[in-house]
């Protein structure tokens, strides 16, 4: 089986270094009878997905240069949250490509339905904590609200006689909004209030 390695740091300053993963993974390939095709280093937080060694990583998987991808641990992988996490599993899941972490040793994908059931799982998680953060955000709205406080963007400051005037000197409603900064929609408001 061909196995590629991902490891990631958090700086770029040299303070740390990928080696011991490189090192613990590659012996970890040797046990399994992998053969060792590719090593992915990212030196950035793991905060983003938008990471170049990951993208090249997700990349080999499409186009099936090795079959298994094998981290030192989730956390290397993604600290977005379980919405990234099941993002990145699914696309390796959609090319056909396992993963295997040495710290989590549960997760092992490279078992179809091991696969398919961490996938919906992770995928079930994320879709919970979104519910669960609009759910707090409803709610701080809510609160806000009743304590008399604007939600949304801020108005802006123009009342319908300066957007009359405005039209009047621009000649046309998208020539005033650009002169006062606002958006048509805006002109079209405070006129319609007038």
């Amino acid at each position: 089986m061909k196995a590629a390695i991902y490891a990631r740091v958090s700086k770029a300053n040299g303070d740390q270094h990928p080696d011991n993963q490189i090192d613990v993974l590659t012996e970890w390939a040797r046990r399994l009878g992998h053969d060792l095709v590719q090593v992915y280093v990212d030196r950035q937080t793991g905060s983003t997905d938008d990471r170049p060694a990951l993208k090249e990583a997700l990349r080999g998987a499409h186009e099936r240069q090795f079959d298994v991808l094998l981290v030192a641990a989730l956390d290397r992988v993604s600290r977005g949250g379980v919405a990234s996490l099941a993002g990145i599993l699914e696309k390796l899941a959609a090319a056909g490509v396992g993963i295997k972490s040495h710290r989590e040793e549960w997760l092992d994908s490279t078992n179809p339905m091991v696969r398919e059931l961490l996938v919906s799982i992770f995928a079930w998680v994320a879709k919970s904590e979104r519910a669960t953060l609009i759910a707090r955000t409803v709610a701080g709205m809510a609160r806000a609200k009743r304590q008399g406080k604007r939600i949304g963007r801020p108005r802006a400051g123009i009342d319908a006689d300066q957007a009359a005037r405005a039209l009047a000197k621009a000649g046309s409603l998208r020539k005033a909004a650009v002169l006062l900064n606002v958006t048509e929609a805006t002109i079209r408001r405070r006129l319609a209030s007038a």
